[in-house]
């Protein structure tokens, strides 16, 4: 079963008086570039949402096999980026994985077990816990 990712990273980031956490490095990389690679790692579509193409966030995502979804009016709030992520997967999407970009815990392993579990238990929702 296809699951597409969908890595959520049209936020402002505006806890972070300033600076952009998803450009922070995390192990030598982006933030959100080791999320997408992760992510990518699945095996799975991957989305990401973004304020705009041009944005900086989107230079680290330049070599890589993903779809940039815009979201223009993301200071609206999440839920533009759930709007208009969901509207671009694909239309035989059966699920949808929602993952913040600034998570990165979360490893390829991680993504992976849900998928899994989403797959063998076929819930109508599946979340994760700490």
């Amino acid at each position: 079963m296809t699951i597409p990712i969908l890595l959520l990273a049209a936020g402002s980031a505006s806890r972070m008086r300033g600076a952009d956490k998803l450009l922070e490095d995390v192990h030598g990389a982006p933030c959100l570039q080791v999320m997408a690679k992760r992510a990518l790692a699945t095996g799975q579509p991957v989305l990401v949402t973004l304020p705009s193409s041009d944005h900086p966030r989107a230079a680290c995502l330049t070599e890589l096999e993903l779809l940039v979804v815009e979201v223009p009016d993301a200071d609206l709030g999440m839920s533009r980026s759930l709007q208009r992520g969901v509207l671009a997967l694909p239309q035989d999407s059966k699920a949808v994985m929602i993952l913040p970009a600034d998570m990165p815990d979360i490893k390829t392993a991680d993504m992976s077990v849900m998928i899994e579990a989403f797959e063998t238990l076929k819930p109508k929702a599946l979340r994760a816990a700490t």
